[in-house]
């Protein structure tokens, strides 16, 4: 019985080889596959590798140990992690989404694990490896109400926590101004300075502008924001 099941599927292989080799001329070597083994000058056909039967003698054995053991147009297919395999005909292999490989029809939108957008700083966009550090004008630091600084678009009505609009810091810019110390259109700047500056900014202001409304040392506006 296993003596037949053994020449049905060395039959088969061949049959299998004679497919590759005629199928529209993949392969012109009608040689490949047929492979010398020490058995009278014989050799062992596609499909069939040289080893040795239980007392050492060599005989060819059903299977394949790599790709010159199957005939034209085969390779030799392995389960995983066996040394042993058959020879069957290379089925194409469609691209899959998540496989790593961009290619096919693939495209970042239709699968964009397989197809990242290259980065470039500029974009307008904090992708990739980009840092607020390697690229500011796509990584802006996150403004947060509440982190005790008032930045981006924050201002005194819409983060009060971070931008106090104290009634001192304008009554400040008004007497400043009381001695004629700023230019036109400072005042209103002022105004606009304390609606953006923090407590600790509005603190540094009011203690300049106290000494300074008698020398007009209008460096002062330096310590509330732009």
């Amino acid at each position: 019985m296993a003596r037949a099941m053994g020449f049905l599927l060395s039959a088969t292989m061949m049959m299998m080889g004679a497919v590759g080799c005629g199928s529209g001329g993949s392969c012109d070597d009608k040689t490949k596959g047929y492979i010398e083994c020490e058995i009278g000058g014989g050799k062992c056909q596609p499909g069939q590798y040289c080893g040795r039967d239980v007392v050492g003698a060599p005989i060819c054995l059903n299977g394949c140990l790599s790709d010159t053991n199957c005939g034209c147009g085969q390779i030799c297919v392995k389960p995983a992690g066996q040394s042993e395999g058959v020879c069957s005909l290379p089925t194409s292999t469609a691209p899959k989404c998540g496989d790593g490989v961009c290619n096919g029809m693939e495209t970042p939108v239709t699968c964009p694990a397989d197809c990242q957008v290259a980065t470039r700083c500029g974009d307008g966009v904090c992708n990739g490896a980009e840092t607020n550090g390697t690229c500011p004008g796509d990584c802006p630091v996150a403004t947060s109400c509440g982190d005790g600084v008032c930045n981006g678009a924050e201002n005194a009505n819409t983060c009060p926590s971070d931008c106090p609009n104290v009634p001192h810091c304008r009554q400040d810019c008004e007497s400043y101004d009381f001695f004629s110390c700023f230019s036109a259109g400072q005042l209103q700047s002022c105004y606009d300075r304390c609606a953006k500056a923090s407590a600790a900014q509005i603190t540094q202001f009011t203690n300049c502008a106290g000494t300074a409304t008698t020398s007009c040392d209008t460096s002062c506006l330096t310590r509330l924001p732009q």
